[in-house]
């Protein structure tokens, strides 16, 4: 420690006194960028890097750079001299290095102009007078070494990125010509040709000659390579995907940690195709469309399967919270944390979609503009569910009824079984289930019985008027005597008991009571035993009920053709 800060005061004190201090050794700069301030300078930071990543790489024996610290920076610093804002994020790592060599290649068979003949910082800075040094390109060719105008890189001189796009175009047409003295020669070809990873390198060293012949721009060993690989890779996908289907109705009561351990399924159907990119990437060495097509084949399949698993640990979490004891499973509650789960899984899903094509080289307008169409025709096409989605959400932020509460609603009268996102369930009391849509359900007259804190009871007995006033007034006493702290009586709703109306053959003795709680069948049995001691106790009094009166009318005569007939009125 005391050497370090002795190295540390001694360096800063050369450095205030001026004095030079040790440089650092070659490559001890990883984050030196390239010479990029003139055409000149981009040119040569283009082919010195190249060399040298060609050279490190043969030393090495291997086409790769990840095991050569100084190849994998002198390819970094080759890449930088490219403008490759327009490329693909999961194609800038091996496309652009398949630019840059069939770049390379064009620049080791064209006749460079010398030195002198490139414009350097001398130039540009004397082009600023007369609005600066827009582009410079390669005599005889259509390379163009152009100033970027916008950017972080606002200002340096860079290949175009119209050159990038033709790079392969100008390697086919110039690749006849022979090579140029100094040129790192077979550079291409070595790259596409030999396997990346050491191991397999030495295998196909035993094959025969024959699997190096190239067939559509690969040699037959690669093609091999990669058909196995991907049928290796689809039959890993179809049994997770089983597996996990098979587990995915797992219920979370069982074992809430063991139920989400269940999206590990999910979650390897992801790494699958990932891990298949980089095997393919980091070993079979594709080049040109095959590559572009496997590689972006395998990130679209990523992407799916990120989405998959981005709804499978939603799912999962949500049965977790719904779980709770305190939650009723299809209860107003549970569907609306379903609900609001649902949302956050899908705004989730459509970050990692316009993430995902973002990464894959698709403009964040055209993601917008298609997510808007395909959302306008969704919206059309679904707009009776969208309605009783949102008649759900009125549902769930109103409650104006629960699982298991006896509801009347447009005719219908019955217990709520589920309530769902489209639709209510209601058991009638018939026993037959009916499903209203919940659009329905939140611009209807909703009578909800189960809510209900009592049950009111108003009942009339008739009582004959020949008893006289002393009968129908102890009438009314046994009655009230009989509802006096009844059971289910509080204190607020007590009973009341009086001679209501009269009528022309009977005197109206009405009494009304309210039970509590509302329990419908202990109601019942309450009102029946009333009913018998009421019954009871007029029979000891002898006090009688007034009997509906009935008056019989004659139609009809003999000498008539309609039969005599008989009508009966009742009082």
């Amino acid at each position: 420690m005391m050497s370090i800060r002795f190295v540390f005061i001694w360096s800063l004190v050369l450095s205030l006194a001026g004095m030079p201090v040790t440089t650092l050794a070659k490559g001890e700069h990883p984050l030196e960028p390239a010479n990029t301030a003139s055409p000149r300078d981009t040119l040569k930071s283009f082919i010195t890097a190249c060399e040298e990543a060609y050279e490190l790489s043969k030393e090495a024996g291997s086409v790769q750079d990840e095991g050569v610290p100084e190849a994998k920076e002198a390819v970094r610093r080759a890449l930088s001299c490219m403008d490759m804002s327009e490329i693909a994020s999961f194609m800038r790592h091996k496309g652009s290095r398949m630019t840059a060599l069939h770049l390379k290649e064009v620049l080791d068979r064209v006749a460079l102009p010398k030195e002198k003949d490139i414009p350097g910082i001398k130039e540009v800075e004397a082009a600023k007078e007369n609005g600066g040094l827009d582009y410079w390109v390669v005599p005889k060719t259509e390379i163009v070494i152009s100033r970027v105008q916008e950017g972080p890189r606002t200002g340096e001189y860079l290949f175009s990125r119209e050159t990038i796009e033709q790079a392969k175009e100008f390697y086919g047409r110039v690749k006849h010509l022979p090579y140029q003295p100094g040129a790192t020669e077979n550079l291409l070809t070595w790259q596409m040709a030999e396997p990346s990873s050491e191991w397999l390198r030495e295998l196909v060293a035993k094959l025969p000659y024959q699997a190096r012949v190239r067939i559509l721009g690969q040699s037959l060993w690669q093609w091999v390579g990669l058909i196995i690989s991907v049928t290796l890779a689809l039959i890993l996908m179809v049994l997770v995907f089983k597996r996990g289907r098979r587990l995915a109705i797992r219920d979370p009561q069982n074992g809430p940690v063991r139920y989400l351990l269940t999206v590990i399924y999910p979650i390897a159907g992801l790494a699958i195709p990932l891990m298949l990119g980089a095997f393919i990437e980091d070993n079979l060495n594709l080049s040109g469309t095959t590559y572009v097509l496997t590689k972006l084949s395998t990130n679209v399949i990523a992407l799916l399967a990120g989405i998959g698993v981005v709804f499978a640990l939603g799912k999962r979490i949500t049965e977790l919270i719904v779980s709770n004891p305190k939650i009723i499973p299809n209860g107003v509650d549970a569907q609306l944390i379903r609900l609001i789960c649902r949302l956050l899984t899908m705004a989730t899903a459509v970050i990692i979609f316009l993430e995902g094509g973002k990464y894959l080289g698709i403009p964040m307008s055209t993601l917008l503009a298609g997510a808007g169409v395909g959302g306008v025709a969704l919206a059309l096409g679904a707009q009776d569910a969208i309605k009783n989605i949102v008649g759900s959400m009125m549902i769930m932020l109103d409650k104006p009824y629960g699982v298991g509460e006896r509801i009347i609603v447009s005719g219908h009268d019955g217990a709520v079984e589920e309530i769902g996102l489209r639709s209510t369930r209601i058991r009638l009391l018939t026993g037959h289930l009916t499903t209203i849509p919940n659009e329905k359900m939140a611009t209807s007259d909703i009578e909800n019985v189960g809510r209900r804190p009592h049950i009111r009871r108003s009942s009339e007995i008739r009582l004959e008027l020949q008893q006289g006033s002393a009968k129908a007034e102890r009438a009314r006493e046994i009655v009230a005597e009989l509802l006096k702290d009844h059971e289910g009586q509080k204190p607020d709703f007590p009973p009341r008991v009086f001679l209501a109306d009269f009528a022309r053959d009977h005197l109206t003795l009405k009494f009304l009571y309210w039970y509590h709680p509302p329990n419908y069948w202990d109601f019942c049995d309450f009102g029946d035993g009333l009913n018998r001691q009421i019954m009871s106790a007029f029979e000891k009094e002898g006090i009688r009920f007034a009997m509906p009166m009935e008056k019989t009318l004659l139609a009809g005569s003999p000498g008539e053709k309609e039969p005599i007939g008989v009508k009966i009125e009742t009082a």
